[in-house]
């Protein structure tokens, strides 16, 4: 019979859904299309030029040898932020509702420092942040992504969102005004839609082929993606397969299929792989590696095509799987539900204690054949180096 490598065609997987995004870190951005230009210069703001150019340049580096002074004077005050006011122009620190203003510098780096009272309390903002976070102010709440942070200028709270405004209702019922809610459908983190730092369990394409990541690893300060070998070609880029994002390139091992290994590097990844359904956008932080144990009953993996799926046992860690690219050797073989084709480089781990996240690595999806799932274990992967870079 022959074996299946876990890869599918794009095509094949047209009507993958794009997943509602978990809370997005505030340094990554969805890449949305360029926006048409201006069909005359006449709509667009002008550039500054000569002596504009010059003193805009200027202003920004003094603000900039403003700003780490500012950063210690709102932290030694207990300001809860300050920020520049082009209006006055000054240097504002934006105290507490409830905080007396204390002595500061009349200047810094050149500019008037003045202070301000918001409406605000620390404690009030603090479990703003604290309740957008849980996550658990509805139950759908976990479904969608959420954006916030207090706008200092304005001295207002802002929320943006992707959910339905009834989901919200009760988080803003909690903050009345200043509270700003905004509402788009901006596509965020999800399996098919992932960007950077990049997780494993993600959906990955490349030349038409479809893989899953499988998780990070890390050499002399660089991280890089694992995933299955025989997933796509040597030095071809690799992307999200729903919202395009740019994961590095592809570097499969030398002695491919055996073993089937590969890292994808040039971009950023996070110890962090997906759970949950397909279309789930839930993730848990990687813990540990190790090797897997015959006998042990509640393995699980996590690819594009299953999502995660656990209660596998392993029943051997000398598996063999040959197909018209070779065979690969020293494989851990499981019962349970099938790895699917698109579930090759999925990550395979065990849960924590009472079956908790976060997870433990145990391996990595090479291919299915008769029902049964092939991996490579942790060990194998730590014994062997890809286009150079050894794991850890």
């Amino acid at each position: 019979m022959t074996a299946t490598r876990s890869w599918t065609a794009l095509g094949a997987v047209a009507a993958l859904t794009l997943a509602i995004a978990a809370a997005t870190p505030a340094h990554a951005a969805p890449n949305h299309p360029a926006p048409a230009l201006p069909s005359t210069s006449a709509e667009t703001a002008p550039m500054p030029a000569g002596a504009d150019l010059v003193a805009a340049r200027a202003l920004d580096r003094s603000l900039a040898e403003a700003a780490d002074r500012l950063t210690d004077l709102a932290a030694d005050s207990g300001a809860l932020g300050a920020f520049y006011d082009p209006a006055r122009p000054a240097l504002v620190l934006l105290l507490p509702a409830d905080q007396p203003a204390g002595p500061v510098p009349a200047t810094a780096a050149g500019f008037p420092v003045e202070v301000a009272n918001s409406s605000l309390t620390a404690p009030t903002l603090a479990q703003f942040t604290e309740d957008v976070a849980a996550r658990d102010f509805h139950p759908d709440a976990g479904r969608y992504a959420y954006g916030a942070y207090l706008d200092l200028a304005r001295d207002v709270l802002v929320l943006g969102t992707n959910a339905p405004p009834a989901v919200v209702r009760p988080l803003a019922t909690r903050y009345p005004a200043p509270l700003e809610l905004r509402f788009g459908d901006d596509p965020g983190r999800g399996r098919g839609s992932d960007f950077p730092p990049f997780w494993g369990g993600a959906s990955i394409t490349s030349g038409g082929a479809i893989c899953s990541s499988g998780f990070t690893v890390q050499t002399g300060g660089v991280r890089y993606m694992l995933t299955a070998g025989h997933c796509f070609g040597s030095g071809r880029p690799v992307t999200s397969t729903v919202s395009g994002h740019t994961w590095g390139t592809f570097h499969p091992h030398a002695n491919l299929p055996d073993p089937d290994l590969a890292v994808i590097a040039g971009s950023s990844y996070q110890g962090a792989i997906y759970i949950g359904a397909v279309d789930s956008t839930a993730g848990a932080a990687v813990s540990s590696f190790g090797d897997p144990v015959i006998g042990f009953s509640n393995y699980c993996f996590s690819g594009q095509t299953s999502g995660e799926v656990c209660g596998h046992t392993a029943v051997s860690t000398t598996g063999v799987l040959c197909d018209p690219l070779g065979c690969t050797e020293d494989l851990v073989v499981s019962d349970g539900t099938r790895v699917q084709p698109g579930d090759s480089g999925s990550p395979w781990y065990t849960l924590s204690v009472g079956n908790q996240y976060p997870v433990h690595i145990r391996g990595l999806t090479v291919g299915v054949i008769a029902g049964q799932s092939y991996w490579h274990s942790y060990g194998t992967v730590a014994d062997h180096a890809v286009a150079g870079v050894p794991y850890p």
